[in-house]
């Protein structure tokens, strides 16, 4: 049995990220970024995005735990901040667990 996933869909057009949480930034009581889980997440749907021609990444995630920020700007900071362009990424802002997005 291979071990590997293989490709078994010729186009794609978008690829979508939800996010696993948050975690308190260590020493600040109100800053949270991105969790592991988010983070790999994450860069895999950047990965598919960029095998795709640039397909747009959406990203969802609301208002968790005491941020302020939604999880998915959190995650498009970190996508920017690794090249994605912005016109690239749709962020969904108001889901805040698996069932509202």
């Amino acid at each position: 049995m291979e071990n590997s996933v293989k490709n078994t869909c010729s186009k794609i057009d978008a690829t979508a990220v939800l996010s696993g949480g948050t975690e308190r930034m260590y020493g600040l009581e109100k800053a949270y970024i991105p969790n592991k889980s988010s983070i790999k997440r994450l860069l895999h749907a950047i990965t598919l995005s960029k095998n795709n021609n640039n397909v747009p990444i959406i990203i969802l995630g609301g208002i968790t735990n005491n941020s302020k920020i939604p999880e998915s700007e959190l995650l498009s900071e970190v996508a920017l901040g690794l090249g994605v362009k912005k016109d690239k990424l749709i962020l969904d802002t108001t889901s805040r667990n698996t069932i509202e997005n």
